[in-house]
């Protein structure tokens, strides 16, 4: 079992105070990633994707839906200890949150809301079936960026890669080469795990006939 538990990339312990780097959402312990930034204050970037680092987002309290966030830019200006900007997270920033914990593996899914009994039997996505999944795919893949919104051509290319199967004949919508393709398309997925997981939680949300927010609301998940 702990090999399971999230584990900081810097000090390769259990995580203490975990800290997220905006804009690629790595995440380390808070004082892991400020001794990472300090022996490389003119070009902070992240330890893993190599990124820019543009701001930390620590102290993140789920409960009380706040977090303090500090911006690198604002040491190099003022020269000042870092500035705590305490905020309250929007509902859609506190959704958005999760899901990434939810593709990052921090969270194993326990339980979908239950299919419709007219989708008990679902196997491939379908044309009807576009419209659902494209709102689903435009919050997942914000998630999974960490973006406010994705490109339309991007939500429409995924959705074409998900008909391949329905123009194909094929009779489920796990195939490799679908997976392989989505993949493409989504950030540091280099063993497709991203891809399998999304496709995973989108034809569970299919199944189970909820919007958007209910269904998120409503999977059961558990470190």
């Amino acid at each position: 079992m702990e090999e399971n538990i999230p584990k900081c990339s810097i000090c390769m312990h259990q995580y203490t105070n975990e800290t997220f780097l905006r804009p690629c959402f790595h995440s380390f312990c808070f004082e892991c990633i400020c001794y990472w930034i300090n022996i490389t204050p003119d070009s902070a970037q992240c330890p893993i994707c190599r990124q820019k680092i543009k701001s930390l987002v620590y102290n993140v309290d789920e409960e009380e839906d706040d977090f303090d966030e500090y911006f690198l830019n604002d040491q190099k200006k003022h020269h000042e200890p870092p500035l705590h900007r305490r905020r309250t997270l929007s509902p859609t920033e506190k959704i958005r949150l999760q899901r990434r914990q939810v593709y990052k593996g921090l969270f194993r899914t326990c339980h979908y809301p239950e299919p419709l009994p007219r989708h008990s039997d679902f196997t491939v996505i379908t044309p009807e079936h576009i419209p659902r999944a494209s709102i689903f795919l435009g919050h997942e893949l914000a998630a999974i960026h960490d973006v406010d919104s994705v490109d339309p051509f991007v939500v429409n290319h995924i959705t074409q890669i998900l008909l391949i199967p329905y123009n194909t004949k094929m009779k489920q919508m796990g195939d490799s080469t679908v997976i392989k393709k989505i993949s493409e398309w989504l950030k540091d997925d280099k063993d497709n795990a991203l891809a399998e997981r999304l496709l995973n939680e989108l034809i569970a949300y299919l199944k189970s006939g909820l919007s958007y927010r209910d269904f998120v609301s409503s999977a059961i998940y558990e470190p």
